[in-house]
């Protein structure tokens, strides 16, 4: 296992430039950016390299994005039983929320407490092309796939029925995919900071530039499916669209091997770092 520290640095003169290249023997790797003046940093966690890099970012406001990576080996990726579940957006013109979908809120401001209210209405036609599928908040499925998990007995989530907006009765090709359990809080760090906080109820929307650092004793039932407590807040209110909370995907090996065998492009997934697994 190799963890890594990604900066990109946007610099502005050439003194800044030459200063970190300075350290090109210490890193990784660095690259230059082809359409700006920014640079892609890898050093190994705990180098000193680092807090020199950003000591000189700090003071000079270089520094954009820092974030953890981390190279697992095949060995090591075979013991890791959770993965987060990314999802490539739909190029939709509008989220659920504008389709017609109701719900109430524990929070109005920040959509904290969402509880849906009334089954989605969605166009079908364009949607069949894909397995799984995200049009904000909400996740999708195909009927194949919504079969797989029953057929392996995927725990931690439900299947709510999708109405054609054309007949205006349920579709048997897409299912809506409701996940129920949610995690205790992920163990906290420099990378996850609060990018939000609710004026109203004091909910905060938490960022990531890190894997999602858990404990094992945080997956004691063993669902293939969770939900993070912390939740991202995309207020969309100046452009028009209904705001939401999205909490982040977290799921099984088992759910990640099945959705590899349909192929599905518009997934990707990040290992949860498990620090019981690997300091044995």
């Amino acid at each position: 296992m190799i963890k890594k520290i990604h900066m990109y640095i946007a610099y502005h003169t050439n003194e800044e430039r030459n200063f970190i290249y300075g350290y090109k023997d210490k890193l990784l790797s660095l690259h230059k950016d082809k359409d700006y003046n920014g640079l892609d940093v890898e050093c190994i966690e705990g180098s000193p390299v680092i807090d020199e890099i950003c000591r000189y970012g700090k003071e000079h406001h270089i520094i954009q994005i820092k974030e953890r990576r981390i190279d697992y080996t095949e060995d090591e990726l075979e013991r890791i039983p959770y993965f987060t579940l990314g999802i490539k957006g739909l190029n939709v013109p509008d989220n659920t929320l504008d389709a017609g979908v109701k719900y109430s809120y524990k929070c109005k401001s920040c959509c904290s407490g969402a509880v849906q209210k009334n089954s989605i209405e969605l166009s079908i036609k364009r949607l069949l092309d894909y397995d799984v599928f995200l049009i904000e908040p909400e996740l999708f499925i195909s009927n194949r796939v919504r079969e797989a998990f029953e057929k392996a007995d995927i725990t931690g989530c439900e299947y709510l029925d999708v109405i054609d907006k054309r007949t205006k009765k349920p579709t048997k090709e897409i299912f809506q995919i409701k996940i129920n359990p949610v995690l205790p809080n992920m163990i906290r760090d420099e990378y996850v900071y609060t990018q939000y906080v609710c004026p109203e109820c004091g909910e905060p929307s938490i960022q990531t530039a890190s894997p999602f650092f858990y404990r094992l004793s945080d997956f004691e039932e063993k669902y293939d499916f969770y939900l993070s407590k912390e939740s991202i807040f995309f207020d969309c209110r100046l452009h028009h669209l209904a705001s939401y909370r999205i909490p982040h995907i977290v799921i099984s090996k088992r759910v990640k091997k099945i959705l590899e065998q349909f192929s599905v492009k518009q997934c990707w997934y990040w290992p949860v770092y498990f620090e019981e697994l690997f300091n044995e």
